[in-house]
């Protein structure tokens, strides 16, 4: 998903810090620094588990006006009533110094938001605290957490499968911001958990699936390209390489650093990473191990082409949203120097 802070969204979203940290960046002029270099979302992110591929189910009602028709509404309804519960005991703790209606502002904005907006907005807001918001610095920083609260609640509801909508958010938010007593919202926190649990088992299994038939795919590709063309080896750890081009002088070792060209594709042919068509450096032992094994067998000049088996490359984790869990990579080298 883009986002301004979408670097630091894996920093936080899977640590429980629901009643431990304030919801509020402190907006002192002393901290804007700290603000800006950590871009730390002290909200509600307990219960967002790293889900992809789920479709949205129907969810039960909890209060009879509000219409929750898919996983993502319910996610944004429960996480409205948490963050408007902690928000209305922290803004009657006087500890910020921030203007309710413009964080509330901010986040009905932000929610309503396409993407690129979202980004454009973040941008903007980032650009006036760097700079120093001056005169309107309550306003800024006020804007600038109701923009983080609603990045929060926007990834929530995407790693539930949806978007996030500004309606289900304020029906939960407006039940508890201007609530007397403090609310207790375990039952949301609860509700919150089942859900990404059910969501995070159906991902596990999908992901189970894929390694599986990844791991088959792989095997076959191997079996294939072995039989087509006799200048493929096999090393004892799995590894297929072909040397296409014979450098010269000793291979490298563990211990150094390559430069190389390298493109890496999916056995479908597809092209998923060249180095930007630059030789790039890195320590021979920072690679995955099938890399790190092809490199061994090189020395200056070589070119290889390399078959990693997905227990060689990224494991049944994969890599982002690229490669897939124990997918096998192919991947075509020249060293052009060694350090």
């Amino acid at each position: 998903m883009l986002s301004v802070f979408a670097n630091v969204i894996n920093h936080f979203i899977n640590h429980q810090i629901i009643g431990k940290k304030s919801l509020l960046l402190h907006t002192t002029k002393s901290n804007v620094y700290v603000i800006m270099k950590k871009l730390l979302l002290l909200a509600i992110a307990s219960v967002v588990m790293l889900v992809a591929g789920c479709s949205n189910s129907s969810a039960k009602e909890t209060e009879e006006e509000v219409v929750l028709t898919t996983t993502a509404d319910s996610v944004t309804y429960h996480l409205g009533r948490i963050i408007g519960a902690q928000l209305n005991l922290e803004l009657k703790s006087n500890k910020h110094n921030v203007d309710k209606a413009e964080v509330i502002a901010s986040i009905r904005k932000a929610l309503g938001y396409s993407d690129n907006e979202f980004m454009q907005y973040g941008d903007s807001l980032g650009r006036l605290l760097q700079a120093g918001p001056g005169a309107d610095s309550i306003k800024v920083y006020s804007q600038y957490n109701g923009a983080l609260i609603a990045l929060n609640v926007r990834q929530a509801a995407s790693h539930a499968g949806g978007k996030a909508e500004a309606k289900a958010f304020f029906k939960g938010f407006n039940a508890t911001i201007e609530a007397k007593d403090t609310v207790n919202t375990s039952a949301d926190e609860t509700a919150l958990n089942a859900i990404f649990m059910r969501l995070n088992a159906a991902a596990a299994a999908s992901t189970n699936a894929a390694a599986e038939k990844n791991k088959t795919d792989g095997a076959a590709y191997i079996d294939k390209m072995m039989k087509e063309d006799k200048g493929y080896k096999k090393t004892a750890s799995g590894l297929v390489y072909k040397i296409v081009k014979k450098g010269s002088g000793a291979n490298i070792t563990a211990d150094q650093t390559a430069c190389v060209r390298y493109e890496g594709r999916h056995i479908d042919g597809t092209v998923f990473d060249n180095g930007q068509g630059q030789v790039q450096e890195f320590p021979v032992s920072a690679v995955v191990p099938g890399f790190s094994e092809g490199l061994m067998l090189m020395n200056k000049g070589t070119k290889i082409t390399l078959i990693i088996p997905g227990d060689l490359g990224y494991g049944e984790r994969g890599a982002g949203g690229s490669i897939g869990p124990n997918e096998t990579l192919v991947f075509d080298v020249e060293l052009v120097d060694i350090k």
